[in-house]
């Protein structure tokens, strides 16, 4: 409590128009363009022009994100510890739950689940400060063997919502916002003004048949599925050729699956080894990157990049990345063994 309260005190306040940072100044204004690319990115998605929106952003090295609303200036609290694109996540589900309280209060549970899953799971550049969103988000599908009815989900009170069957709940919840944004927006703007006006909502009025909703919904998912196993069975294929030591083949699989999901974090590591393997170093170090570019941050990656620095002669660049590897992973045996080599 001691060192909260000390670090709380002896924090430089870095200011944007909507947030205002407290914590290590260099990396507040290393992620601040992002913070605010995404909060103008959420208003604009959800139909809001705010005003005077402000916001108090605390960076801690070791805390879990977590959203104390306080007045009309809430402080969020960011955890450092965590990857940089589980941050963003965090940081962005919880910021569109206070952005949809202050401005559509009487939402109900699944659609302010809904929403704050869907602007809640960016893609990330950091060194473009880019980010999309929208993007599907295919570990929600596994929730979903059955699609549960739509009236069965709506019905549903706060208590049941995050109860035992949460993970459902919140991918079903998902799954009608995304099927919303990308087929039928209209419907979505219509049903949040609805509710600004805290009247009771009849969704035959706001979406039509609802047996037909439902039918649609259904079609998306299957669309997404489909789309979800074509990524797979190329991911499969090219497993199977690496453990064949196929590097070359598996490439090629690697590749055409890369081209439709640039953004598959294992296909893209994988590839990665197999340019590794083929002595291609160029090639592996910018998969490598790639990933670090999204804000993996895993230990392995940054080992594989120390790996090819050292292989390049590149010492310094070596020791840097195996040095991340090691604070990551401590214990790692091979991680270990390779700090060693490098730092001979």
């Amino acid at each position: 409590m001691q060192s909260l309260l000390f670090l709380l005190l002896t924090t430089v306040t870095y200011k944007t128009p909507h947030f205002s940072f407290q914590g290590d100044r260099e990396v507040a204004r290393q992620i601040a363009p992002l913070v605010e690319k995404g909060f103008k990115k959420i208003t604009k998605g959800l139909f809001l022009k705010p005003k005077g929106e402000k916001f108090s952003l605390q960076l801690h090295s070791h805390l879990s994100f977590f959203l104390c609303p306080k007045g009309d200036s809430p402080t969020l609290h960011v955890s450092l510890s965590w990857a940089r694109y589980r941050q963003f996540q965090s940081l962005f589900h919880q910021l569109t739950h206070h952005v949809l309280r202050r401005h559509y209060p009487h939402l109900p549970p699944w659609l302010q689940e809904g929403l704050a899953t869907y602007w809640g799971s960016p893609v990330l550049l950091f060194s473009q400060k880019r980010l999309f969103f929208g993007l599907p988000v295919f570990s929600l599908l596994r929730s979903l063997e059955e699609l549960p009815s739509f009236e069965s989900l709506v019905d549903l009170s706060k208590d049941r919502f995050f109860g035992k069957h949460l993970p459902r709940h919140r991918a079903m919840s998902w799954l009608v916002v995304h099927y919303l944004y990308t087929k039928q927006p209209k419907k979505l703007k219509n049903l949040l003004l609805h509710t600004q006006e805290h009247r009771e909502i009849y969704y035959t009025l706001l979406f039509g048949d609802l047996d037909k909703f439902q039918k649609q919904v259904h079609q998306h998912l299957m669309n997404l599925k489909k789309e979800w196993q074509k990524r797979e069975s190329l991911f499969q294929k090219a497993k199977k050729q690496f453990q064949n030591k196929q590097y070359k083949k598996a490439i090629r699989s690697l590749t055409r699956l890369l081209l439709k999901a640039p953004y598959h974090t294992q296909g893209r590591y994988l590839r990665g080894l197999c340019y590794q393997k083929e002595k291609d170093y160029s090639k592996a170090l910018s998969d490598f990157l790639f990933l670090l570019n999204l804000g993996t941050d895993h230990p392995l990656i940054h080992l594989e990049i120390a790996k090819i620095y050292f292989f390049q002669n590149r010492r310094k660049k070596a020791k840097k990345h195996i040095q991340k590897a090691k604070e990551l992973a401590p214990k790692n045996s091979l991680i270990l063994e390779w700090d060693r080599k490098i730092n001979r």
